[in-house]
């Protein structure tokens, strides 16, 4: 069995946060199972549903956190799986779905509806995860769908793309169009003054993605133990994952991790430690490797793949 997953080598991709879930939870639970392996292969085309990440067992394909769990669950029982009661997991598949329906919105918005994100970070990182030209039709994508979602609980983009109908850049921009010939410095002038709406409106999104963020994790909170010893569920590695990727320190504009360190200390820091540990164990383990020739994503095998599906 194997789960692909976005990333490259041993290295997870950070923006993808059922992708950093899906390989914490083979940590936690099947670290000693040989036969199954996370595999960052980046690969939307070999995915039924051309999504990651999905398990590939034989004939079976499970795309999604949630129901990868399930599967494996059902197939590799674990004394902590065999203990759960119909009402635990029911609290279980409740909170998984409440993430990911609802958490996962601000984790898209961070990465790639956030304009100084999006355009100085997560584009960019395809580039290690994909091969020319591969790398720039998946960012794409995948950031139509965070904006859908985002758009869908009222946050907005703030991006210039987005920003056309705007009437106060629509203003800016008419008044180009109605000068038939513009110095380079009055040009300059006018997209300073874009790029400062652009700016303000960036900040209140993120405004508005703080407020949306606290009433999620006020919800999650009241269900999760963080001041559990006990080996975390699969709802809480999801969500700590999500947590972990929203705050990610390398991000140029870091707005979550300032709300999450300061409003939530002790979740922070109870994040950070299992990351740490997680991204030791796996470092170290024979639990990732890199995709064998036909599950590389080039445009080759994306070109067999897509022959396949039509036979």
């Amino acid at each position: 069995m194997e789960i692909h997953v976005w990333g490259a080598e041993k290295d997870i991709a950070i923006f993808h946060a059922e992708s950093l879930a899906i390989a914490w939870y083979q940590v936690v639970f099947y670290a000693h199972r040989s036969d199954l392996s996370i595999v960052t292969s980046s690969n939307t085309f070999i995915s039924p549903s051309g999504s990651l990440p999905f398990l590939k067992d034989g004939e079976t394909y499970v795309n999604g956190f949630e129901n990868i769990v399930q599967y494996l669950q059902k197939k590799i029982p674990s004394k902590v799986t065999a203990a759960a009661n119909y009402e635990s997991e029911l609290v279980e598949s409740g909170l998984m779905q409440y993430i990911e329906n609802k958490l996962s919105v601000i984790t898209k918005y961070t990465y790639l509806v956030n304009r100084e994100n999006y355009e100085r970070f997560t584009r960019s990182k395809f580039k290690d995860y994909l091969p020319f030209p591969m790398q720039y039709a998946p960012p794409l994508d995948l950031r139509k769908e965070a904006v859908e979602a985002a758009n869908s609980v009222g946050l907005t983009e703030g991006t210039r793309q987005a920003s056309d109908d705007d009437e106060e850049i629509k203003a800016l921009k008419d008044q180009l169009k109605a000068i038939p010939t513009l110095s380079n410095v009055y040009k300059t002038q006018i997209d300073q003054k874009v790029s400062e709406i652009l700016t303000k409106k960036g900040a209140v999104a993120n405004m508005q993605c703080i407020y949306l963020a606290e009433t999620y994790l006020s919800q999650i909170t009241k269900v999760i133990d963080l001041e559990s010893d006990k080996a975390p569920t699969a709802s809480e590695i999801l969500f700590m994952a999500h947590i972990f990727s929203q705050t990610y320190s390398e991000l140029p504009d870091c707005f979550m991790r300032t709300y999450i360190s300061d409003s939530h200390p002790e979740l922070f820091a109870k994040v950070q430690l299992l990351a740490k540990s997680m991204e030791f164990k796996i470092k170290r383990s024979d639990l990732v490797r890199s995709p064998r020739s036909s599950e590389y994503p080039g445009l080759v095998n994306a070109i067999l793949n897509y022959g396949n599906t039509l036979i």
